[in-house]
This record gives structure tokens, C-alpha cells and sequence, in this order.
């Protein structure tokens, strides 16, 4: 029947080892580079050739970036400075912007994979990021490169950083936080509502209130601070 079963009948028992699956779960890593190619290819291309304009926040933040501002009556202002360097880079006002926005969704996926991958596996974490393109924010609107899109990669690094550095202590994850927190505030100050329940589940976590007694998560404070002052 040309490879359809009919109602009631069941799926043949090597049906799950000949697909793709096993696969990705073998090496979930590829899976997820997979994904990513995918979603800049098809969020790039397809709007550079139908789009006769870009969205109009993008213009907005073209029209900033080229000041070099470093605040507005409406948010800070990394989103036009990255669409100003794609400006200069490629000469162009168009595809660039696209390009940059799905590679911020790319590395969004890519730190939701690593926050699930040491709570939950290697598997799961990719099963939970195959999922994440089912969601509308990742789908439809992401040609529109704006501050919403900008901190989505900083929030999700946050909470991993936060993560490790709550587990493990090392020095490197708490400078390391410091300085993804205070660049993300100028990606969309709603970073900070972010950092403050990052605050409180550090306070609330008996292991990652333990790292309190060493110097790391103060210099990483300090880090922060000095990257946020301006």
C-alpha cells in the first residue's frame, strides 16, 4: 500500500531502529547543530526573498545604531549596534538582519541545551530543544530582529552560568556570569527582573548559598557591576 499501514494495523518492530531518532540520541550534539542550520537557513533565506522591506523595529534600530547611542527613550541599545557591525560587515540593510536574528535564536537553543542537558541528560535536553520551534516566539516573528530577541540568548546563558556556578563553584562560571549579565542588561533592561529571581533561588538553594563563603561570586559581582556601570 505504498508504505501506509491501514487502520488498527500495528508499526513493524524495526520501525523505531531504521528512523532517524536513535541517531540524534547517539550524538545529540549533531542533532542540535542540525536544528540550528536549519533555523538560520529557512529564517534567513525564505524572508531575505519575499520581504520587500525590513520590519519597522528594525529600521528603528538601524536609524540608532548608527549613532552609537548608548540608551533611548525605550531600551539600550545592543540590538541596533550588532545590526549597524551586520551593516558594516556586508554592506547591506536587508539579509544581515535576518541572519543576525536566527543566530541569536540559535544560541538560545544552544544554551537551553546546555541548562537541560546537566539537569535532566543529553537526550531529554535535546528532545526539550526540538521542541523549542513548535513554540509561535520561534517561528513566524523572528525575522524581526528586536530587544525581545536580543536578550533571549543572554537569559538562557544566565540561567546555565548560574547553574554551574551554584554546582561546581569554580571561578571561571561566576566571571563568567558576571560579565553575560551586565552586557545582557544592554541587550533589554528587563534582564535584571531575571537576575533578581536569580538572586533569590541563589539564596533558597542550600549548595549554591554555600558558594557565598568564597570570593568567586563577589568578583563575579564586581564583574557585573563594572560592565553595567556605563
Amino acid at each position: 500500500m505504498n508504505g501506509w499501514l491501514p487502520v488498527g494495523s500495528s508499526v513493524p518492530g524495526d520501525w523505531w531502529q531504521s528512523s532517524i531518532w536513535p541517531g540524534l540520541t547517539r550524538y545529540p550534539e549533531a542533532g542540535l547543530a542540525l536544528l540550528c542550520l536549519t533555523q538560520i537557513l529557512c529564517w534567513t533565506v525564505m524572508p531575505a526573498l519575499v520581504d520587500a522591506a525590513p520590519p519597522g523595529d528594525v529600521v528603528e534600530s538601524f536609524m540608532w545604531g548608527r549613532e552609537w547611542v548608548l540608551l533611548t527613550y525605550k531600551h539600550p541599545q545592543l540590538p541596533g549596534w550588532l545590526l549597524e557591525i551586520s551593516h558594516l560587515l556586508t554592506g547591506s540593510f536587508r539579509w544581515p538582519q535576518y541572519l543576525l536574528a536566527q543566530l541569536v535564536v540559535s544560541a538560545t537553543f544552544v544554551f537551553v541545551y546546555l541548562l537541560a542537558r546537566d539537569m535532566l541528560g543529553r537526550t531529554r535536553a535535546l528532545a526539550a530543544v526540538l521542541l523549542m520551534p513548535s513554540l509561535y516566539f520561534f517561528g513566524w516573528p523572528t525575522p524581526q530582529f528586536n530587544h525581545d530577541y536580543a536578550q533571549m540568548p543572554f537569559w538562557a546563558a544566565i540561567c546555565w552560568l548560574l547553574w554551574r556556578a551554584g554546582r561546581s563553584g569554580g571561578p571561571g562560571w561566576w566571571l563568567a556570569l558576571g560579565l553575560v549579565s551586565g552586557v545582557g542588561l544592554y541587550a533589554k533592561f528587563s534582564t535584571g527582573l531575571l537576575l533578581l529571581f536569580g538572586a533569590i533561588w541563589l539564596l533558597s538553594d542550600t549548595r549554591a548559598r554555600n558558594r557565598l563563603a568564597t570570593p568567586w561570586p563577589w568578583l563575579g559581582l564586581a564583574v557585573f557591576l563594572a560592565v553595567a556601570a556605563p
